[in-house]
């Protein structure tokens, strides 16, 4: 028997409340779906060979990568050129490379290392002596540009970190807006409602998925705009998974009890765009390395055909709104391997760890990956790269839930709808209109963290 934790549909966060007051959208009940929703380029969406990576090419990957940063601080900066940091000179140089530590333990200010790009330092590696450094934060993978004086060849006494420049933010033409907010068959004029849970969706104790089951049943009554359902679907880290102490095969508890209940809620609710996402630990995918493509379709699974199966991680629209999202738990990853020092008072630890993801303009920006946690196929890195500056980041994770807005970004970690032997929580994103006088110019920008309120619900 499912015990609903105390405090059950209580609201934990309420973020980004607009001054404007509106008045709450009824639930949408006719067959036509309000929200169109739309995958981004370069997006994974067929199956790929994994295992297969040879040491070159990962390292191409790398070596690209600072060359592409390169090229934009260069041009951000106004920076004519770049050194070979092992170089001895009298003269601060300025230079770029890729985080890394020297030894095997975690990263600290004491063991960071610049390896440098093949055209730049032959791929070699720099200490760094951050001791002049009054504020930082780094982790392996991040790509710097760096400022300092290396006298001896030995190390590069650094004063400077500089940031990779921002993504601008995704503009829409005022003909769309208008279209999406307030055309007669869209939104008319009325907020846009998404719903976001995030596996586990059963306790540990059983597979009877009986929270996911009062989570759609509740959904029947509140008919969201977008249901977005993010995996594991069927967990392997489950202790009666892992113990292989089933009655039926793995197929079939997806279909008993994700698929049926997600046929039964389509039918009752037409309205609603319902997205699914696959996690790294769905014991039911047949892929599991990083990034993965969408679940299988209406095969052995037998997800309905109204579901929309999007890769791990994706980057797509609802009307003009964009989303970006990854089932793989970076934040937890980036906090356990990050290095900081007197970090800006002015963004917490969860928005300093979000923006991470915005500045290196990756979904998984932490190279080499969590050891055990994430098997990362970098021949299919453009997967994992932002194509554009997102207006939502989504970001399931084991920290604890919130929703912040982070650049001008709407940040969300929806945390897990169960926890152990207990209901968790699940988000409720409303998104307001643009406003009509705003909507002047060719291209707007889209403003959703001033239109938009994010509430952290417990099941």
């Amino acid at each position: 028997m499912f015990q609903k934790p105390t405090g059950t549909g209580l609201k934990l966060k309420d973020n980004f409340v607009h001054p404007t007051e509106f008045k709450q959208p009824s639930a949408p009940s006719s067959v036509s779906k309000r929200c169109l929703v739309r995958l981004l380029d370069h997006q994974l969406t067929e199956n790929y060979r994994y295992m297969f990576q040879k040491i070159d090419e990962k390292y191409k990957v790398l070596d690209d990568r600072i060359e592409l940063f390169s090229g934009r601080v260069k041009d951000h900066y106004n920076i004519e050129e770049l050194f070979d940091p092992l170089r001895p000179t009298q003269e601060a140089i300025k230079t770029i490379g890729r985080i890394c530590c020297d030894t095997e333990g975690k990263l600290n200010s004491q063991s960071v290392v610049l390896e440098t790009s093949r055209s730049l330092g032959a791929g070699c590696r720099v200490s760094l002596n951050l001791d002049e450094v009054p504020s930082f934060a780094l982790f392996p993978g991040r790509v710097v540009a760096v400022e300092g004086i290396n006298s001896t060849g030995r190390a590069l006494n650094v004063t400077n970190i500089y940031e990779n420049p921002l993504l601008p933010m995704s503009t829409s033409l005022t003909s769309e807006l208008m279209e999406y907010n307030y055309g007669p068959t869209k939104l008319n004029g009325q907020p846009m409602t998404i719903v976001i849970a995030s596996g586990p969706y059963t306790l540990n104790t059983n597979l009877q998925y009986q929270p996911f089951l009062d989570f759609i049943n509740k959904m029947k009554t509140e008919k969201p705009d977008v249901l977005i359902l993010l995996g594991p679907f069927v967990d392997q880290d489950h202790p009666l998974i892992k113990s292989g102490n089933l009655d039926s095969t793995l197929e079939d508890i997806f279909v008993m009890h994700i698929s049926a209940p997600l046929q039964s809620f389509c039918h009752a609710c037409p309205g609603t765009s319902v997205i699914m996402v696959p996690s790294a630990k769905d014991i039911i995918h047949s892929h599991m390395a990083f990034p993965q493509p969408p679940l299988e379709g209406s095969g052995t699974l037998k997800i309905p055909q109204e579901v929309l199966r999007l890769p791990n991680p994706c980057q797509f629209r609802i009307n003009e709104v964009i989303f970006a999202v990854s089932t793989v738990d970076v934040l937890f990853h980036l906090s356990a391997e990050e290095a900081p020092r007197d970090p800006k008072p002015d963004r917490d630890r969860m928005g300093r760890l979000a923006y991470h993801i915005l500045e290196q303009r990756s979904l998984y920006p932490l190279f080499p990956p969590a050891r055990g946690e994430v098997n990362l196929d970098l021949k299919h890195h453009y997967a994992i790269e932002l194509q554009v500056m997102p207006d939502v980041l989504i970001l399931p994770s084991r920290l604890k839930f919130f929703a912040k807005t982070v650049e001008e970004v709407v940040c969300v970690n929806p945390g897990h709808l169960t926890k152990s032997q207990t209901g968790g929580t699940y988000a409720k994103m409303t998104i307001l209109p643009s406003n009509k006088e705003e909507i002047s110019s060719n291209e707007v920008k889209h403003h959703v963290a001033d239109r938009a309120t994010v509430d952290i619900i417990k099941i």
